[in-house]
């Protein structure tokens, strides 16, 4: 039976008709994860096998029962590893925390288990998410299964890298400022941040609290809408968790039309930097949902150029007061020689620049990164109130080879078709549309307003 890049509508329904056992399947994909991880290096760690299969047993006879099973059981998938795992040591891909477990699920890892899923082990990532290459890990580079010459993309570039090379059926990952859709894009699959605080963020080891949020890696849109059917819900321990109310699940809202849906194309996403083939790209995308009936219009969001600087300013200094701590119950001399051992280059270097602007005049420029996420917020708010959708490129081309990208500036420039949606805590999905001159994949961009991941979902199945 062939099991490879099957969807998790195949694999469902082939798991609900007996055709094929989660004992089977959960063997394949566990002994495929690690003989290719060998090379692709996306997974840090594996759970015990012997564990993995009593629960995919367990899965295989709840089915024999009878019992109604959500479309996830019995499916083996990847964790990010700063999403907190009982079993598992949840590092942040950091020698600071090797050895560090948080003794309980994060609520998005206990959800999916509590559905049966099948969790194979922790994902590679850049170190605390702080990265756009997945070159910052402690354990090593994340390799792009596309070709072996170009990066996967970060921070979870291990998450994007499992699924695109098979070896999982879907992975959970971050998004700080595109940390799921930029590899998504770079690895050619289908990467989706939620609206903030539709899926719990309790449990994770955060970046940048306020900007962080949980999403997922598939191979399809239908994928992805059926993983968020089963993620999106309320959580009473997460402070930032969002009451959601659906009538209809997203899944069975995806063949519905977009007639006179409304489609903003903002211009000054096509400046200089962009590639052609990226533009091609979201352009030819633009004409296929204005065959499908919508409406698209280019527009202007002249914030763009300060879009960076906000995300950037912002966050350092949440990273700054967040990483403050570790380790943990540790103090004095101890703490500051680990922490200069423990953490890597990038991490310090946004320590570093958090603290600084929060010192004495530097605050100035601090506070003015506030305002201007104020004023994106406030602007985005009203371009939705027009537009249902917003279309843009993903990334300004296809991934970049190891060691070409050396500046920082050009590094953070990376991330500039994405970061807007976290700085307004918007819903968006980079869906893969076509390959570069390389033949490394290019993806597009689609953002939604807040809690509108139905229309984002539904927009992106008729790409």
């Amino acid at each position: 039976m062939i099991l490879s890049n099957m969807t998790i509508s195949k694999l469902s329904s082939r798991l609900e008709e007996g055709s094929l056992k989660s004992v089977d399947l959960t063997r394949h994909y566990l002994e495929k994860a690690k003989r290719m991880n060998k090379v692709i290096n996306a997974y840090i760690q594996f759970d015990l096998e012997e564990y993995l299969l009593e629960q995919a047993y367990k899965v295989d006879k709840r089915r024999e029962k009878g019992e109604q099973l959500s479309k996830l059981a019995g499916l083996p998938i990847g964790i990010k590893d700063n999403i907190g795992t009982k079993r598992m040591a949840t590092t942040a891909a950091s020698r600071l925390l090797q050895d560090f477990y948080t003794g309980e699920n994060a609520t998005a890892v206990q959800r999916l288990e509590d559905l049966g899923v099948i969790n194979l082990g922790k994902l590679n990532m850049d170190e605390f998410g702080m990265g756009s290459s997945n070159e910052n890990s402690f354990y090593g580079s994340v390799i792009n299964p596309r070709h072996k010459d170009y990066v996967p993309g970060g921070s979870s570039g291990g998450s994007a890298a499992a699924v695109a090379a098979d070896m999982a059926v879907f992975t959970l990952g971050t998004d700080t400022g595109g940390s799921i859709r930029q590899p998504a894009s770079y690895c050619g699959v289908v990467g989706m941040k939620p609206t903030y605080g539709a899926v719990s963020k309790y449990g994770l080891l955060h970046l940048a609290p306020s900007f962080d949020q949980i999403g997922a890696v598939t191979k399809t849109v239908e994928d992805m809408a059926i993983v968020m059917d089963n993620l999106i819900a309320y959580d009473p321990k997460d402070p930032h968790s969002k009451m959601y109310k659906m009538e209809k699940s997203f899944e069975s809202r995806l063949k519905e039309d977009i007639n006179g849906m409304h489609v903003a194309l903002p211009k000054e996403y096509f400046g200089e930097g962009l590639s052609k083939e990226a533009k091609e790209a979201v352009l030819i995308a633009a004409q296929d949902l204005e065959k499908a009936g919508a409406k698209v219009e280019e527009i202007s969001m002249p914030f763009t150029a300060y879009l960076v600087s906000v995300y950037y300013g912002s966050t350092c200094v949440e990273v700054y007061e967040d990483l403050m701590r570790y380790p943990e119950k540790i103090t004095g001399e101890e703490k500051i020689k680990r922490r200069s051992q423990g953490f890597g280059t990038q991490v310090k270097k946004r320590i570093l620049l958090g603290g600084a602007l929060l010192q004495g005049e530097n605050r100035k420029y601090y506070n003015k990164a506030l305002e201007g996420r104020k004023f994106i917020c406030n602007e985005m708010n009203e371009l939705f109130q027009k537009y249902e959708i917003v279309l843009s490129p993903t990334a300004t081309g296809t991934a970049f080879k190891f060691g070409e990208k050396q500046s920082p500036t050009a590094m953070y420039l990376s991330d500039i078709y994405t970061v807007s949606a976290n700085i307004a805590g918007i819903p968006a999905i980079s869906v893969p549309r076509a390959k570069g001159e390389d033949g490394m994949p290019i993806g597009i961009q689609l953002m939604a307003g807040r809690g509108k991941e139905d229309i984002l979902l539904k927009t992106a199945y008729k790409l």
